[in-house]
Parts: C-alpha cells; sequence; structure tokens
C-alpha cells in the first residue's frame, strides 16, 4: 500500500466519528427531526461510513506534504549549520 493510503486509513475512523457526532448532534437537537430519529441515525451511520474515507483520501496528502517540507528544511538546516548544531548537543 502507498503511503497516501496507509494515512487515508489511519483517518478514517476519527473523520467518521466526527461525521457521526455532528449528524447526530444535528439530528437529535432539531424538534422536528428528533421524532425521526429511529430512521435517521442509521442514515447518519452509513453516510458517515462511506463518506469518511473519501474525505480522508483528499486530506492525506497534505499531512504527507508537511512532513517531507519540514524534513527537507531540518535536512537543509543540517546542511548549512551542521557544526554549529552538533557542538550545541
Amino acid at each position: 500500500m502507498s503511503t497516501r493510503a496507509w494515512i487515508a486509513v489511519l483517518l478514517t475512523m476519527p473523520i467518521g466519528a466526527v461525521l457521526f457526532g455532528v449528524g447526530t448532534t444535528i439530528v437529535l437537537s432539531a424538534g422536528g427531526l428528533n421524532a425521526r430519529a429511529p430512521t435517521l441515525l442509521p442514515a447518519i451511520v452509513g453516510t458517515s461510513l462511506l463518506i469518511a474515507p473519501l474525505i480522508a483520501w483528499q486530506i492525506a496528502p497534505l499531512l504527507r506534504v508537511r512532513v517531507q517540507r519540514s524534513l527537507s528544511t531540518k535536512k537543509r538546516l543540517m546542511e548549512k549549520h551542521g557544526d554549529k548544531l552538533a557542538a550545541r548537543r
């Protein structure tokens, strides 16, 4: 599996939990929707399970770019000031 896929797998559950929480809060707090909660809550569960991997797939490259950028910055600093940084340790 690619790095993007691994990151997406790790993100899917938290994103699904947030989607479920937002949907549940909307249904249970709205008076008109509260009466239809027994039918809407299973729909929210299914929808969050279907949408979460798609959102995770879109977010995964953004997280990877930040790590690569920070690693390249550290590498550049070590090349430029390596001896000074090693002396501080």
